[in-house]
Protein backbone atom coordinates (compact mmCIF):
# COMPACT_ATOMS: atom_id res chain seq x y z
CA UNK A 1 0.00 0.00 0.00
CA UNK A 2 1.46 3.68 -0.83
CA UNK A 3 0.64 6.16 1.28
CA UNK A 4 0.99 10.10 0.71
CA UNK A 5 -0.17 13.23 2.25
CA UNK A 6 -0.58 16.80 0.91
CA UNK A 7 -0.95 20.06 2.81
CA UNK A 8 -2.64 23.12 2.24
CA UNK A 9 -4.46 26.10 3.86
CA UNK A 10 -8.07 27.46 3.69
CA UNK A 11 -8.52 31.21 4.72
CA UNK A 12 -12.45 31.21 4.11
CA UNK A 13 -15.20 29.92 6.76
CA UNK A 14 -15.96 26.41 6.97
CA UNK A 15 -19.37 26.20 4.77
CA UNK A 16 -16.84 27.54 1.48
CA UNK A 17 -14.64 25.10 2.21
CA UNK A 18 -16.75 22.24 2.15
CA UNK A 19 -18.29 23.19 -1.27
CA UNK A 20 -15.21 23.47 -2.38
CA UNK A 21 -14.44 20.08 -1.21
CA UNK A 22 -17.69 19.17 -2.60
CA UNK A 23 -17.12 20.50 -6.12
CA UNK A 24 -13.73 18.98 -6.49
CA UNK A 25 -14.64 15.54 -5.62
CA UNK A 26 -17.26 15.90 -8.49
CA UNK A 27 -13.92 17.25 -10.65
CA UNK A 28 -12.74 13.85 -9.76
CA UNK A 29 -15.57 11.79 -10.37
CA UNK A 30 -14.96 10.61 -6.79
CA UNK A 31 -17.48 8.20 -4.66
CA UNK A 32 -17.75 10.06 -1.59
CA UNK A 33 -19.19 10.27 2.10
CA UNK A 34 -20.87 13.67 3.41
CA UNK A 35 -18.66 15.48 5.44
CA UNK A 36 -18.23 13.76 9.65
CA UNK A 37 -16.53 15.10 12.62
CA UNK A 38 -14.44 12.00 14.02
CA UNK A 39 -14.43 12.86 17.83
CA UNK A 40 -10.98 10.85 18.38
CA UNK A 41 -8.76 13.08 16.38
CA UNK A 42 -11.18 16.29 16.47
CA UNK A 43 -11.13 16.41 12.95
CA UNK A 44 -13.63 17.06 10.28
CA UNK A 45 -13.00 14.20 7.52
CA UNK A 46 -14.24 13.59 3.69
CA UNK A 47 -13.38 10.33 2.82
CA UNK A 48 -13.27 9.14 -0.84
CA UNK A 49 -12.57 6.83 -3.85
CA UNK A 50 -11.50 8.26 -7.02
CA UNK A 51 -10.17 6.84 -10.19
CA UNK A 52 -8.07 9.25 -12.73
CA UNK A 53 -6.51 6.36 -14.53
CA UNK A 54 -5.43 4.58 -11.20
CA UNK A 55 -7.43 4.02 -8.06
CA UNK A 56 -6.79 6.19 -4.95
CA UNK A 57 -8.35 6.27 -1.32
CA UNK A 58 -8.60 10.06 -0.60
CA UNK A 59 -9.32 11.45 3.28
CA UNK A 60 -9.72 14.68 2.82
CA UNK A 61 -8.95 16.27 7.10
CA UNK A 62 -8.89 19.58 9.39
CA UNK A 63 -8.89 20.18 13.00
CA UNK A 64 -11.86 21.79 14.88
CA UNK A 65 -10.25 24.93 16.17
CA UNK A 66 -12.41 27.48 14.43
CA UNK A 67 -9.13 29.50 13.40
CA UNK A 68 -8.24 30.64 10.03
CA UNK A 69 -6.44 30.08 7.94
CA UNK A 70 -7.26 26.12 8.21
CA UNK A 71 -4.47 23.22 7.63
CA UNK A 72 -6.09 20.89 5.22
CA UNK A 73 -4.55 17.64 5.40
CA UNK A 74 -5.07 15.69 2.30
CA UNK A 75 -4.13 12.12 3.17
CA UNK A 76 -3.58 9.52 0.03
CA UNK A 77 -3.79 5.48 0.37
CA UNK A 78 -3.11 3.61 -3.75
CA UNK A 79 -3.09 -0.08 -3.89
CA UNK A 80 -0.98 0.06 -6.51
CA UNK A 81 2.67 2.10 -7.16
CA UNK A 82 2.05 5.31 -8.70
CA UNK A 83 4.50 7.47 -9.54
CA UNK A 84 4.37 11.14 -7.23
CA UNK A 85 4.09 13.45 -10.64
CA UNK A 86 1.12 11.30 -12.09
CA UNK A 87 -0.28 11.23 -8.23
CA UNK A 88 0.46 15.25 -8.84
CA UNK A 89 -1.34 15.31 -12.08
CA UNK A 90 -4.76 13.20 -10.77
CA UNK A 91 -5.10 15.24 -7.74
CA UNK A 92 -2.59 18.36 -6.79
CA UNK A 93 -3.49 19.94 -10.43
CA UNK A 94 -7.25 19.37 -9.71
CA UNK A 95 -7.20 21.09 -6.72
CA UNK A 96 -5.94 24.10 -7.49
CA UNK A 97 -8.91 25.36 -9.11
CA UNK A 98 -10.68 25.39 -5.31
CA UNK A 99 -7.61 25.30 -2.89
CA UNK A 100 -3.94 27.10 -2.65
CA UNK A 101 -1.51 25.26 -3.95
CA UNK A 102 -1.32 21.59 -2.07
CA UNK A 103 1.91 20.43 -0.80
CA UNK A 104 3.39 17.33 -0.88
CA UNK A 105 5.32 16.30 2.03
CA UNK A 106 5.42 12.31 2.48
CA UNK A 107 4.75 9.88 -0.17
CA UNK A 108 6.16 5.96 0.42
CA UNK A 109 6.50 5.15 -3.14
CA UNK A 110 8.92 7.94 -3.64
CA UNK A 111 10.88 7.18 -0.13
CA UNK A 112 11.01 3.33 -1.05
CA UNK A 113 13.14 4.79 -4.17
CA UNK A 114 15.03 7.12 -2.34
CA UNK A 115 16.21 4.31 0.64
CA UNK A 116 17.37 2.27 -2.58
CA UNK A 117 19.38 4.87 -4.09
CA UNK A 118 20.80 5.78 -1.02
CA UNK A 119 23.51 3.64 -0.61
CA UNK A 120 23.91 3.73 -4.33
CA UNK A 121 25.33 7.30 -4.05
CA UNK A 122 27.17 6.77 -0.78
CA UNK A 123 29.11 4.51 -2.12
CA UNK A 124 29.81 6.12 -5.58
CA UNK A 125 30.75 9.04 -3.42
CA UNK A 126 33.22 7.28 -1.47
CA UNK A 127 34.71 5.27 -4.63
CA UNK A 128 35.33 8.56 -6.32
CA UNK A 129 37.29 10.03 -3.00
CA UNK A 130 39.63 6.39 -2.65
CA UNK A 131 40.35 6.86 -6.09
CA UNK A 132 41.52 10.21 -5.47
CA UNK A 133 43.69 8.81 -2.09
CA UNK A 134 45.02 6.01 -4.04
CA UNK A 135 46.42 7.84 -6.78
CA UNK A 136 47.43 10.85 -5.27
CA UNK A 137 49.36 8.66 -2.85
CA UNK A 138 50.86 6.61 -5.29
CA UNK A 139 52.03 9.85 -7.67
CA UNK A 140 53.04 12.13 -5.17
CA UNK A 141 53.95 10.25 -1.81
CA UNK A 142 52.11 10.35 1.41
CA UNK A 143 52.35 13.88 2.14
CA UNK A 144 50.29 14.84 -1.46
CA UNK A 145 47.65 16.38 0.66
CA UNK A 146 49.97 19.61 2.01
CA UNK A 147 52.31 19.66 -1.05
CA UNK A 148 49.70 19.41 -3.82
CA UNK A 149 45.99 19.96 -2.56
CA UNK A 150 46.67 22.74 -0.14
CA UNK A 151 49.91 24.23 -1.81
CA UNK A 152 47.86 25.13 -4.98
CA UNK A 153 44.53 26.37 -2.73
CA UNK A 154 42.42 23.09 -3.72
CA UNK A 155 41.32 22.57 -0.50
CA UNK A 156 39.14 25.54 -0.40
CA UNK A 157 35.30 25.54 -0.80
CA UNK A 158 33.82 28.82 -0.76
CA UNK A 159 35.27 30.87 1.46
CA UNK A 160 36.46 28.21 4.01
CA UNK A 161 38.78 25.20 3.52
CA UNK A 162 37.73 21.21 4.01
CA UNK A 163 40.40 21.52 7.38
CA UNK A 164 37.82 24.24 8.51
CA UNK A 165 35.05 21.64 8.42
CA UNK A 166 36.85 19.03 9.79
CA UNK A 167 38.11 21.20 12.58
CA UNK A 168 34.38 22.60 13.06
CA UNK A 169 32.93 18.62 13.56
CA UNK A 170 35.66 17.65 15.75
CA UNK A 171 35.05 20.92 18.07
CA UNK A 172 31.20 20.47 18.29
CA UNK A 173 30.01 19.64 21.83
CA UNK A 174 27.02 17.83 20.68
CA UNK A 175 28.49 15.13 19.05
CA UNK A 176 31.40 12.79 18.99
CA UNK A 177 33.24 12.40 15.70
CA UNK A 178 35.31 10.25 13.63
CA UNK A 179 38.00 12.03 12.09
CA UNK A 180 38.31 11.37 8.27
CA UNK A 181 40.94 12.56 5.65
CA UNK A 182 39.88 16.29 4.89
CA UNK A 183 38.61 14.89 1.18
CA UNK A 184 35.25 13.57 3.01
CA UNK A 185 34.49 17.27 3.40
CA UNK A 186 34.52 17.80 -0.05
CA UNK A 187 30.87 17.37 -2.35
CA UNK A 188 31.00 15.84 -6.09
CA UNK A 189 31.25 18.89 -7.51
CA UNK A 190 34.64 19.86 -5.35
CA UNK A 191 36.15 16.37 -6.02
CA UNK A 192 36.06 16.38 -9.58
CA UNK A 193 37.58 19.91 -9.85
CA UNK A 194 40.40 18.77 -7.99
CA UNK A 195 40.86 15.77 -9.94
CA UNK A 196 41.37 18.15 -13.13
CA UNK A 197 43.29 20.92 -11.83
CA UNK A 198 45.73 18.55 -10.52
CA UNK A 199 45.68 17.27 -13.91
CA UNK A 200 46.34 20.57 -15.37
CA UNK A 201 49.02 21.06 -12.95
CA UNK A 202 50.88 18.44 -14.25
CA UNK A 203 50.15 18.70 -18.09
CA UNK A 204 51.91 22.05 -17.51
CA UNK A 205 55.11 20.20 -15.93
CA UNK A 206 54.82 17.79 -19.00
CA UNK A 207 54.91 20.28 -21.60
CA UNK A 208 57.88 22.35 -19.59
CA UNK A 209 59.93 19.35 -20.06
CA UNK A 210 58.52 17.84 -23.54
CA UNK A 211 56.76 20.20 -25.75
CA UNK A 212 54.97 19.49 -28.40
CA UNK A 213 56.93 18.37 -31.31
CA UNK A 214 57.23 21.82 -33.97
CA UNK A 215 54.57 22.17 -36.96
CA UNK A 216 53.78 18.24 -36.18
CA UNK A 217 51.40 16.45 -38.92
CA UNK A 218 47.84 15.04 -37.33
CA UNK A 219 49.13 11.68 -36.94
CA UNK A 220 51.88 13.32 -34.79
CA UNK A 221 49.50 15.61 -32.86
CA UNK A 222 47.66 12.65 -31.70
CA UNK A 223 50.33 10.38 -30.89
CA UNK A 224 51.58 13.21 -28.66
CA UNK A 225 48.19 13.94 -26.78
CA UNK A 226 47.66 10.08 -26.42
CA UNK A 227 51.08 10.10 -24.36
CA UNK A 228 50.30 13.03 -22.69
CA UNK A 229 47.47 11.51 -21.27
CA UNK A 230 48.69 8.49 -20.46
CA UNK A 231 51.35 10.72 -18.19
CA UNK A 232 48.14 12.39 -16.53
CA UNK A 233 47.29 11.35 -13.04
CA UNK A 234 43.23 11.01 -13.70
CA UNK A 235 42.89 11.59 -17.35
CA UNK A 236 44.44 8.39 -18.60
CA UNK A 237 41.80 7.10 -15.80
CA UNK A 238 38.81 8.14 -16.03
CA UNK A 239 38.78 9.25 -20.27
CA UNK A 240 37.98 6.79 -22.99
CA UNK A 241 36.19 3.87 -22.15
CA UNK A 242 33.74 3.46 -24.66
CA UNK A 243 33.73 6.74 -25.45
CA UNK A 244 32.55 7.12 -21.65
CA UNK A 245 34.00 10.22 -19.79
CA UNK A 246 33.52 8.62 -15.82
CA UNK A 247 34.56 12.68 -14.60
CA UNK A 248 31.83 13.69 -17.02
CA UNK A 249 29.26 11.43 -15.06
CA UNK A 250 30.30 12.66 -11.70
CA UNK A 251 29.11 15.95 -12.89
CA UNK A 252 25.45 13.94 -14.15
CA UNK A 253 25.44 12.35 -10.97
CA UNK A 254 25.80 15.22 -8.50
CA UNK A 255 22.77 17.22 -9.11
CA UNK A 256 20.56 13.87 -8.93
CA UNK A 257 22.23 13.57 -5.04
CA UNK A 258 21.49 16.92 -3.86
CA UNK A 259 18.22 16.07 -4.29
CA UNK A 260 18.42 12.66 -2.89
CA UNK A 261 20.47 13.99 0.48
CA UNK A 262 17.70 16.85 0.29
CA UNK A 263 14.74 14.69 0.76
CA UNK A 264 13.49 15.57 -2.69
CA UNK A 265 11.68 12.35 -4.71
CA UNK A 266 13.84 10.98 -7.63
CA UNK A 267 11.64 10.24 -10.87
CA UNK A 268 12.17 6.70 -12.89
CA UNK A 269 14.02 8.08 -15.14
CA UNK A 270 16.25 9.62 -12.34
CA UNK A 271 17.30 5.89 -10.71
CA UNK A 272 17.98 4.62 -14.55
CA UNK A 273 20.33 7.02 -14.75
CA UNK A 274 22.06 6.82 -11.28
CA UNK A 275 21.78 2.86 -11.90
CA UNK A 276 23.91 3.34 -15.21
CA UNK A 277 26.38 5.37 -13.45
CA UNK A 278 27.36 3.32 -10.61
CA UNK A 279 27.72 0.35 -13.33
CA UNK A 280 30.13 2.41 -15.26
CA UNK A 281 31.94 3.34 -12.06
CA UNK A 282 31.78 -0.50 -10.58
CA UNK A 283 33.08 -1.50 -14.52
CA UNK A 284 36.00 1.37 -14.76
CA UNK A 285 37.06 1.87 -11.36
CA UNK A 286 36.30 -1.32 -9.16
CA UNK A 287 36.72 -3.99 -11.61
CA UNK A 288 40.27 -2.74 -13.36
CA UNK A 289 41.52 -2.72 -9.05
CA UNK A 290 41.43 1.08 -9.30
CA UNK A 291 39.28 0.64 -6.30
CA UNK A 292 38.10 -1.71 -3.72
CA UNK A 293 35.90 -4.96 -5.22
CA UNK A 294 33.82 -5.05 -1.59
CA UNK A 295 30.70 -7.55 -1.58
CA UNK A 296 28.75 -4.81 -0.18
CA UNK A 297 29.49 -2.12 -2.18
CA UNK A 298 26.76 -1.52 -4.28
CA UNK A 299 27.26 -0.24 -7.57
CA UNK A 300 25.85 -2.84 -9.62
CA UNK A 301 22.58 -4.38 -9.89
CA UNK A 302 22.79 -8.09 -8.39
Amino acid sequence: MIHCRYLTAFDKPRNQLEDSLYALMGDLDAVYESIQFNPLSSHFELEAIANQSFEFTLTVHWPDDGTLPTLIIFDVELATPVEPYKLNEALALPAEVYFPPLTLVYNSFGRERSLRLFPRVLDLENAVRELIIAVMLKRFGSNWWQTVIVSNQLNRVGNTTAEDSLQQEAESKLHDSLPMHPLYYMDLKVLREIMEQVDELVEAQIHRASPPPPNPSRAQRRRWEEALTAQLPFASILENYDRVSIAAKISEVRELRNRLMHGRYLTENNEQIIEVICEQIHRFLVLPGHVGNFNDRILRNH
